[in-house]
Order: C-alpha cells, then sequence, then structure tokens
C-alpha cells in the first residue's frame, strides 16, 4: 500500500480531496509538490500533526500583502482615485485583522502561568494558524473572483464611452479560482517548503493526541 493510500485509509474524509493526487502520486511529499488547492495541504499538515505555525503566519502575512499590492498595482500611476484604493485596502486589512490568533505572547504566557503545557500551548497556535490560513485562502479567493467580474464591467464601461459594443464576455469563475487556488499553493509551499520531504526538529508532533 502506498504512503497516500494509508493516509487516506487511515483519514477518509481526505479520499475524496486526494482521490485526483492519489491516483498519480504514492507520497505525501510528492502530493504537497503537486496539490493545486492550499486549502487541502493546510488539512494534510493538520492530519499529520505540523506544528510549525510561525511559517504558516507568515505564509498568511503574505497573502495579505499580494493583496495590498494587487490593490496599489490596479491604480497604476493614476492617483485621481487614491482615496477609494486607499478604502480598499483599509477594508482588505480589517478582514484579515478581524481574526482572532494566539501570538507567540499569549503562548509564553501560558506556558509561564502553568495555564497549558508547551506541547498544548504549541497546538492552540497551530490551531489559530492553519484556522486562519483558510480564512485567509477564502478571501484571496473571493477577491480572486471578485476582481474578474470588476474587470469585466470596466471593460463595457470602457466599451459604452468608445461608442463600441458593450458585450464582453462574462468571467469564467471556474478557472478564476483554480488559478488562484494555485498560485495560493504555490506561495504555501514558498514558506513551507516540502514537509515531508525535508523537515526540522519540532515541525511535527509525534505521539498519540495533538499535544
Amino acid at each position: 500500500m502506498s504512503e497516500i493510500a494509508d493516509f487516506c485509509r487511515q483519514h477518509p474524509d481526505m479520499s475524496e480531496p486526494l482521490a485526483a493526487l492519489a491516483a498519480r502520486h504514492e507520497t505525501l511529499a510528492d502530493v504537497w509538490q503537486h496539490c493545486p488547492d492550499p486549502r487541502v495541504m493546510i488539512q494534510i499538515l493538520d492530519k499529520r500533526k505540523y506544528r510549525n505555525a510561525d511559517r504558516v503566519f507568515d505564509f498568511i502575512r503574505a497573502v495579505r500583502d499580494d493583496g495590498v499590492k494587487a490593490i496599489y498595482d490596479e491604480m497604476g500611476e493614476d492617483t485621481h482615485f487614491k482615496k477609494m484604493y486607499d478604502e480598499s485596502v483599509e477594508l482588505w486589512l480589517e478582514d484579515f485583522e478581524a481574526y482572532p490568533i494566539y501570538t507567540k505572547e499569549q503562548v509564553e504566557t501560558l506556558i509561564e502561568s502553568g495555564d497549558a503545557t508547551e506541547g498544548e500551548a504549541k497546538f492552540r497556535r497551530w490551531i489559530s494558524a492553519s484556522g486562519m490560513a483558510l480564512y485567509a485562502v477564502g478571501l484571496a479567493l473571493n477577491k480572486a473572483v471578485d476582481d474578474a467580474r470588476l474587470e469585466v464591467a470596466k471593460q463595457r464601461m470602457i466599451n459604452a464611452l468608445e461608442g463600441k459594443s458593450s458585450a464582453v464576455a462574462e468571467p469564467d469563475l471556474r478557472q478564476v479560482r483554480a488559478d488562484a487556488n494555485r498560485a495560493l499553493s504555490d506561495r504555501l509551499r514558498e514558506f513551507i517548503g516540502n514537509p515531508f520531504q525535508r523537515w526540522e526538529a519540532g515541525d511535527f508532533f509525534v505521539g498519540r493526541g495533538n499535544y
């Protein structure tokens, strides 16, 4: 039995999202390297008791900053509507700040006060990181869809102003989401690497339970 088949046997809820990849790859390392869905990748990390929350938070910050850059790139050199773009950035950042997280300082306080063991505190921070990562991916996917729709609306308006036909095809939202998912998967790999191929001490919890 291959590693990925055994993984799906242990975690039946992963069989469906991993079906296509499991048909082509035998190891978690290969699946991780080729997975086009960051949400599935985060689930795999969770099932394998990955605990390096710092790297996941680095990914989250990158998704946040990529969104800010995309908004200002759209503005370009035309600053007539800078206030509108500033407000878009502010709303984007507020969405990220709305998600509660366990900071390093909170983890250290929990341990020092005796309210949690080191393992339990690391688990809480991981839950915080993985939950926010899924939330950040959702925000980024929604933004990709909204941007695609806005681009069509803008093109229709430009065509109307220029006396051209306003007929502009609707965006292929399935493809938009697929492209955004692939980009986010690559971003996640950029910050985490391939933890099933090369890992550091403390990356995974080994043992029964979660801590």
